[in-house]
């Protein structure tokens, strides 16, 4: 066995660990036993290749039901020290204000707390990042809600408290790099408001900044009940549909190659933590990154090894992830999609013209949503059917929109008024999109509504999907799309 296919089993061994204890209970002196043990054959039996590399895969597989039951145990004890009753208490705002119609909600961590604490305070006075507050507030735990349980728990967010009395100690308290990013990513918020009026303010604000909770619920509904939802959230897809517009536009600007390569990248990361580098964005930008290499040096079949690498690493850091973040799943479902199920995609596109890249952003798109499609209709329900058909108009639109939001924001700091005859070009397009949205989410059997799917349903058509790409690639080798970067 190759020293990649090592590591390859090696990471799926400790992922495969994770999801077992996600699903039963097994006592940490037992899981730490079995370590010893599997120490014990792999030190005995170190000449024999097959049973220590056997031994170090089980062995990974026990570290990774070890990691995850330490880090539930520690969260259930945190849980059961009562800070109920705590009235008081002072802390650190660590992350953007989350700014709702009525009200704001802050971060805050807290030296005399575990975890962070959810502050839900009213809307004025405006609150940021690094101000350290004195709150008076009776704290409630967060595990009690059902719903947004594990949403909380990957957080490390274990309390929370509704509008309490505020007092601002002082400012600037954390890192000052980070909060100068912030403000340029608020700054950019306001530019593209004042720009681009209403609901099509709020879409553009989602695609490049990542505000996708400002959008009203009920247009977010219609995108999804659309499958166009991918445009409005940073994901894998969405950085990756973002690199191939940068790359085609580079080439066709006269750029090489290897010099659109090297300057996409750079570019993409500038654009990830210029937007304050959300956890998506920053996790898109590294799956990105390593396809992007892996093309780079000629070896995709690297970047897989690389890419399920990197969700070990990330799972070791924060193993709640898996289960609980519903984006970290579906980001690398899609990047999975578009390096096995584009060859395929493209070789049924062959015939049509490229027309600047066009092509290739569809063929991503194509292939991100059916990776994705069986865990997005377990997890909300619905099924696009007529997303191809839809993908196909806005795919177009998509890379306008991006090109045009990017120059908004830069003519929004230079020279207002250039930014203003583009807001209105801006708006123009972006409303089309919404009505493309609401007409084709208006027709019958645009869409249909699965509730309660069996799980097992899902696993099947993961199958028939690995299934028709096996049956596919060796009937007739598909290229790559990558192939002509």
């Amino acid at each position: 066995m190759r020293r990649s296919k090592i590591i390859l089993s090696v990471a799926i061994s400790f992922i495969c660990g994770i999801a077992l204890a996600n699903l039963i209970s097994i006592p940490i002196f037992a899981i730490y036993c079995f370590i010893i043990l599997n120490i014990a054959i792999i030190s005995l039996f170190w000449h024999n290749r097959f049973l220590r590399i056997t031994a170090i895969c089980l062995c990974c597989f026990l570290f990774g039901i070890f990691r995850f039951e330490l880090c539930n145990n520690a969260v259930k004890k945190i849980i059961d020290n009562d800070f109920q009753n705590k009235s008081s208490f002072t802390g650190i705002i660590v992350d953007e204000p989350s700014l709702k119609n009525s009200y704001q909600n802050l971060i805050v961590e807290s030296s005399d707390i575990s975890g962070k604490i959810l502050v839900s305070a009213s809307l004025y006075p405006l609150y940021n990042y690094g101000d350290k507050l004195k709150i008076d507030c009776k704290l409630k735990s967060t595990t009690q809600d059902d719903k947004w349980k594990k949403y909380f728990i990957k957080e490390k967010i274990y309390y929370s408290c509704y509008y309490p009395q505020i007092q601002v100690i002082s400012k600037n308290n954390r890192g000052k790099f980070y909060a100068q990013l912030l403000k340029f990513k608020q700054k950019s918020r306001r530019i593209i408001k004042k720009n681009v009026s209403g609901q099509e303010s709020q879409i553009l604000s989602a695609m490049l900044l990542g505000y996708k909770k400002n959008i009203p619920t009920g247009l977010r509904d219609k995108f999804s009940q659309a499958g166009i939802s991918h445009i409005i959230a940073i994901s894998g897809a969405h950085i990756a549909i973002i690199i191939f517009i940068v790359m085609s536009l580079l080439i066709n600007f006269g750029l090489w190659r290897k010099q659109s390569f090297y300057l996409t990248i750079i570019l993409i990361w500038i654009f990830i933590i210029l937007i304050g580098a959300p956890s998506s964005a920053a996790r898109a930008g590294i799956m990105a990154t390593i396809i992007m290499i892996g093309v780079n040096i000629g070896r995709i079949n690297s970047a897989i090894n690389i890419l399920t690498l990197a969700a070990a690493l990330m799972l070791l850091i924060n193993p709640f992830l898996l289960f609980n973040d519903i984006g970290f799943q579906l980001s690398f479902l899609a990047v999975f999609g578009i390096i096995y199920l584009s060859p395929i995609f493209n070789l049924w596109l062959k015939k049509f013209s490229e027309f600047n890249g066009i092509k290739k952003i569809l063929i991503i798109t194509l292939s991100a949503q059916i990776a994705t499609l069986p865990l997005s209709i377990y997890y909300f329900g619905k099924l696009p059917i007529l997303s191809p058909l839809i993908n196909l108009i806005i795919v177009p639109l998509l890379a306008i929109i991006l090109f045009l939001g990017f120059a908004i924001i830069l003519f929004g700091f230079i020279y207002l008024p250039v930014a203003k005859i583009i807001g209105i070009i801006e708006w123009l397009i972006l409303n089309l999109l919404i009505k493309i949205t609401y007409f084709f989410t208006s027709l019958p059997f645009s869409y249909l509504t699965i509730e309660k799917i069996n799980f097992a349903w899902i696993l099947i058509s993961y199958i028939i999907i690995i299934s028709g790409f096996i049956f596919i690639n060796k009937k007739q080798k598909a290229e790559t799309i990558f192939s002509d970067f």
